[in-house]
């Protein structure tokens, strides 16, 4: 009985150790907005516009980014990520007056992510993790001005591959993003205009992590 316990605290060390490191990853992927609705508000706006909501049609983009994690506990990592998100929209227009939505919209997210990252031997490595943080974009107001940033929140689940003589591991991951509205109005010949601009959407990425 003895040795049996000792084997198995063995094997818990070992298993402990084994993760007790941290790492790099990159991604590469597509990104697809599911929230990219412009609404506007106004008691006094070209014919009393009120609470009118736009689709801006966003197309496919791009996901790119890196992180750094390490392992606090066994099979619990955190984070530090930033990731860029790019999309192809359609400028929005109220009655011929154009918001500074960009045709080429990009958003960085810097995050902080707990995630939980078994390792299984000879098997593939499933993992899910939530994270919190900020993002920025090149979203202009309808006054010229850099919109402000906004929290970020994202979940994600995904598996990473091992191969023989391949360092690191091969993942693919599947990832969704939410903020808050960026706020995108101003003041037109004398009239504010309240304009906010619903941003989130579903991430997909092929990712290559190694530890170190």
């Amino acid at each position: 009985m003895k040795r049996l316990l000792l084997a198995a605290s063995v094997a818990v060390a070992a298993l402990s150790s084994a993760q007790a490191e941290s790492y790099i990853q990159v991604h590469l992927g597509v990104f697809q907005q599911t929230e990219d609705t412009v609404e506007f508000a106004s008691e006094n706006f070209v014919g009393s516009v009120l609470d009118q909501e736009l689709d801006s049609e966003a197309e496919v983009g791009l996901a790119i980014g890196g992180l750094v994690g390490t392992y606090v506990v066994p099979f619990l990592a955190l984070e530090g990520e930033v990731t860029m998100r790019t999309a192809s929209l359609e400028d929005v227009t109220v009655d011929g007056i154009q918001t500074s939505i960009e045709d080429d919209l990009r958003t960085i997210a810097f995050m902080g992510n707990a995630v939980l990252r078994p390792t299984f031997p000879l098997l593939p490595d499933p993992y899910v993790g939530v994270g919190v943080g900020y993002l920025t974009s090149n979203l202009e107001t309808l006054e010229g001005d850099d919109a402000d940033g906004q929290l970020a929140y994202q979940v994600k689940a995904g598996v990473s591959f091992g191969f023989p003589l391949f360092p690191g591991t091969i993942g693919l991951e599947a990832n969704y993003l939410a903020t808050d509205d960026f706020d995108v109005g101003g003041e037109i010949n004398g009239d504010l205009i309240n304009a906010d601009y619903s941003y989130g959407g579903l991430s997909g990425l092929i990712n290559w992590k190694i530890g170190f």
